[in-house]
Parts: C-alpha cells; structure tokens; sequence
C-alpha cells in the first residue's frame, strides 16, 4: 500500500522538477551561482528555519503520543545543527543573521507555517512541513547525481544529499504517515508548502 507520505509527494512531483530546473538551482549544480544571491539565500533560510524549529516545538506540545514527541523533538534538534551551519556560512559572507528582514517569499512562507503549527490539525501540520525536507534532499540527491569537479557550493549540496538529513526526511514522512489522514485539507497544505519553496528559490535568485 502507498504511503500518505509518498502519494502527496507524488503528487507535487511537476513543482520538484520546476524547482530542480530553476535558475537557482541550476546555479548551485555547476558552482556558477552569482555570490551575493547565495547569500541572500543563506539569510533568509536562517530566518525561515528559527520559525521552522518553532513549528516543531508545536508538534512536540500537540503530539498525543510519546513517540510522536520524541520523534519531533529530534526533528527540531535536527534543525538547530543545521541553523549551525547556516551560521558559519553567514559568518563567513560576512552576513549578521541577528539583521536580517524576511523577504516577501520568506514572510509568506514563515507566516504560512505558524498558522499551521497553532491551527488545524496535527496532520495539516506535518504536512506544512514535510515538503521542505523531502525537496531539500530530492535537490541535494540529485544534484550528487550530477556532480562534476569541486566548487563553492558542493558542501550545501553534500549536506542535502548525506545520510544524516536523509533519516531526518524518513523521521518526518513517518510523522506524515502516523497522523495524516489523507484530507483535502492536508493535501492543500503539503502542495501550497512546495508551491512557497518554489517562489523563495525565486526570491533568492531576484536581484
């Protein structure tokens, strides 16, 4: 039987490979991406992700089961180590994370899953979430397929495509799969969710 999980990604396939062949990322595949919009990038994805790890803290709270919140718990810890990373990338762009202003993609898709992580459903919520993941290593994976010689952006591309974020994705499908229920309203929200990662790598490549 198919997973919820696997039939709303699916689903959203056409806007995966949209975002795949989008600009953006095409220039993170081959290193030719114009450096000052991969630190706009890295900027506004630190925001997005301190707003991410609070919808998490939301699962924690709202899950009716033990394991769902440990399960969420790391998810959130998961998220803390790549904001990690995301810092020493700033740091090295010379960018002040505490300075940022969300751009419009960026409030729109912040604003999107803090109505979320304290309205509707535990699996309207999950399914706000999961699609970033599963991209992330969809892009990540793929552009590994791709990969050519070295360049400034193959440890972003190594980070998505690791084992490590891997489990993270299969952690938060599993949570898809434990409380979603296959809703009109679930599906909404993991689509609406891709169609927001879409206009931030659109966002991002804006100069």
């Amino acid at each position: 039987m198919t997973r919820l999980s696997q039939q709303l990604w699916r689903d959203s396939s056409e806007i995966a490979e949209s975002c795949l062949q989008h600009p953006f990322v095409r220039g993170l595949a081959d290193g030719t991406l114009p450096a000052p919009r991969y630190a706009k990038f890295i900027a506004q994805d630190a925001f997005f992700l301190d707003v991410f790890a609070r919808a998490y803290a939301a699962g924690v709270f709202r899950a009716p089961d033990h394991e769902g919140r440990r399960v969420w718990h790391e998810l959130q810890s998961g998220v803390f180590e790549e904001l990690k990373l995301h810092a020493a990338a700033s740091a090295d762009l010379g960018i002040d994370l505490a300075e940022v202003t969300p751009l419009q993609a960026t409030r729109a898709y912040t604003e999107f899953l803090l109505a979320n992580a304290f309205g509707g459903t535990l699996g309207e919520l999950v399914a706000a979430m999961a699609p970033c993941m599963r991209l992330y290593y969809y892009l990540g994976s793929s552009l590994a397929d791709e990969a050519g010689p070295a360049h400034a952006y193959t440890p972003w591309i190594e980070t998505y495509a690791g084992s490590e974020f891997a489990e993270l994705v299969d952690s938060i499908e599993g949570l898809l799969d434990r409380y979603g229920e296959g809703t009109d309203r679930e599906r909404d929200r993991y689509e609406q969710a891709m169609r927001l990662e879409h206009g931030f790598f659109s966002e991002s490549w804006r100069e």
